[in-house]
């Protein structure tokens, strides 16, 4: 039948020297295809739907040689009563040949008769398992013609959509998410380079984004299956002749950019213990010219739109110096005076940036104002060279039991993992532990995207979100052992094995916390000081805090949706059950509200700035 269908066509060609093998290979139009043609049957689960039906594909000892060749794998599933043919994405099926002993590739039944009756390809999303795409038999020829405009991203190692290949996709999207800029240039000036270097690799990093750099070659990324495989695979990328053009006319500064991002992506998502130390570019030629200076200047003369707020916002999304032109032109006339106008110097700022720093308070633009240089008052990133230092990950933990079991990891994302396995991930999450705004241990329906690749299975469909620096997972695990009572052992010791001072939080070391101790003896203190305050409330009860009418910014700590302010949006918390609280307070008057909620409720609570 495939057969008859296809030679209609004159571009058709049997490659196969038996027409009746399965899988054959096929010419059609100019283009090589494997086909393999099953019956489509009910599929008969165990929640017996009608509607599912599928083929199923066997271990067979010919697809291994087809999985290493780039020919396209058409499966084709024919409904012998619809007289219609289903397949899915060639790639993504593969991938899945020999992956298990009976692979099943799902249709609908209702599908099928939707494309007989309209005699018209269909398509539907199966969610995690890809697309199907449903099609009278009579229009095979015109699916293989137009199989590129059907599966767009079909010549991608890697299916969108494959529920086998999720980390790669998320290691994909993590890599060309522009969001990630603004804490990327703050990584580096954590790791202290210079405001030049910091504005030429992220300049460099937005372009490969935005200009398709990314998106036009993504099949090499594609065929990673995690974000660790990404070093292996930068300097095949920098050899395609666009992106080596690219890199040359900017000096290597690209691909130096690019070795730190992705670094970076590791570190964030805690994945970087797993790689070697991504190295630089061997050195240049003397003879080139390739001073920060030449860079930076290109960079900036190819695009005059600065975003200067991205350079100098810090991991709270705070200011950190007012550097925008236009922004200190308007503040020149009020503040380079011999007498400052400071209520017009903050109605400008409200003015210029709306929300976007509502978490500012007014001592924290007033310091800004202090600092700016009315002399030079423009930033010269020119004029700011400093040799630039690398930062590389030397510490683990070390956690030891009283009876003397020892959890060391390479990865010290396991070593938190095995130590929740051993406490039990239950008890753990009784805790309530905040990590990125949320309990950190959460059921799968739970996990938060952006924290996908960092957040590890557990145990009884519960993760634990691993988003967070050693410091804090240190931190999270003598939290657990003094409210368990447990007894644990922990200590930062360097990657060779020895023994090493206990390292700070790069984020939260300088900042005070806010300590409470429970009458039961039980301590809160998280690294984020909104995250002890939020939990102390809920202690209290939301709607016993709400009646304590307590004024935050004019209004009650509590609200409802509905009463949240739009200018202190972005500092509102949801507590519980529709209740939000206004956290846009500093630590000081977070910890007096605390005193006064514990003291008006009698809850004995002892609260302390540590």
């Amino acid at each position: 039948m495939l057969v008859d269908i296809l030679s209609k066509s004159a571009t058709f060609k049997m490659l196969s020297k038996d027409n009746e093998v399965n899988p054959c290979r096929i010419s059609f139009d100019g283009m090589e295809f494997y086909i393999y043609i099953k019956n489509l049957s009910p599929a008969q689960l165990s929640n017996n739907n009608p509607d599912i039906w599928r083929i199923q594909l066997p271990i067979r000892e010919d697809f291994k040689q087809l999985k290493g060749n780039d020919i396209p794998f058409i499966a084709l599933g024919y409904d012998d009563e619809n007289k219609v043919f289903t397949t899915w994405n060639p790639y993504w099926v593969k991938q899945r040949l020999n992956a298990a002993k009976s692979v099943s590739l799902y249709s609908r039944l209702s599908l099928q008769k939707i494309s007989r009756e309209t005699y018209q390809l269909q398509k539907l999303n199966l969610n995690n398992d890809g697309e199907v795409v449903a099609f009278p038999t009579s229009k095979l020829g015109y699916y293989l013609v137009n199989i590129k405009q059907v599966f767009p991203e079909m010549t991608d190692y890697v299916a969108m959509g494959s529920r086998k290949r999720a980390e790669a996709n998320a290691a994909y999207h993590c890599l060309c998410d522009s969001k990630n800029i603004t804490d990327y240039a703050s990584y580096l000036a954590v790791a202290e380079y210079s405001d030049s270097t910091i504005n030429n690799y992220c300049r460099a990093i937005k372009r490969l984004i935005s200009d398709g750099y990314f998106s036009r070659n993504r099949k090499l990324f594609l065929a990673c299956d995690s974000l660790t495989e990404y070093p292996s695979v930068i300097n095949a990328f920098f050899e395609i002749p666009e992106v080596q053009k690219l890199n040359e006319g900017y000096h290597r500064q690209v691909s130096n950019g690019l070795r730190t991002y992705i670094q970076y992506l590791l570190e964030i998502n805690n994945l970087n213990d797993d790689v070697d130390n991504i190295p630089d570019d061997e050195p240049q030629d003397n003879n080139e010219p390739t001073t920060e200076t030449e860079v930076e200047q290109q960079l900036l003369n190819e695009n005059e739109n600065v975003d200067w707020e991205a350079l100098f916002s810090d991991f709270h999304g705070k200011l950190t110096r007012i550097a925008n032109p236009q922004l200190l032109d308007l503040l020149r006339p009020v503040l380079d005076t011999d007498y400052r106008k400071l209520p017009a110097a903050y109605h400008i700022i409200s003015e210029f940036y709306g929300d976007r720093f509502s978490t500012m308070e007014l001592k924290d633009w007033n310091n800004l104002f202090n600092k700016i240089d009315w002399q030079s008052p423009y930033y010269k990133p020119l004029e700011q060279q400093s040799e630039i230092t690398q930062k590389h990950k030397s510490h683990i933990l070390k956690v030891i039991t009283p009876d003397g079991h020892i959890f060391c990891e390479r990865r010290v994302s396991e070593t938190l993992v095995a130590v929740i396995k051993y406490v039990g991930v239950e008890r753990v999450q009784e805790m309530n532990i905040n990590v990125c705004a949320n309990n950190m241990i959460v059921r799968e329906e739970e996990i938060n995207p952006r924290y996908a690749l960092a957040t590890k299975y557990i145990d009884k469909d519960l993760y634990a979100n691993t988003c967070c620096d050693t410091s804090t997972k240190a931190s999270i695990i003598k939290q657990i052992s003094d409210n368990l009572q447990l007894g644990l052992l922990v200590e930062f010791v360097s990657i060779d094995g020895s023994a090493c001072e206990p390292i700070q939080s790069s984020s939260t070391s300088t900042r005070q916390k806010i300590k409470v101790t429970l009458p039961d003896g039980k301590i809160i203190r998280y690294n984020t000081v909104v995250d002890t305050f939020i939990e102390i409330i809920q202690y209290a009860e939301v709607q016993n805090v709400r009646d304590l009418n307590i004024k935050v910014c004019g209004g009650n700590l509590i609200l409802t949706k509905d009463q949240i302010n739009p200018r202190y949006k972005s500092s509102t918390r949801l507590v519980k059950d529709g209740w939000y609280c206004n956290t846009n307070l500093s630590t000081y008057k977070k910890a007096e509200i605390l005193k006064k909620i514990s003291e008006s409720l009698a809850l004995n609570l002892t609260i302390e700035l540590d």
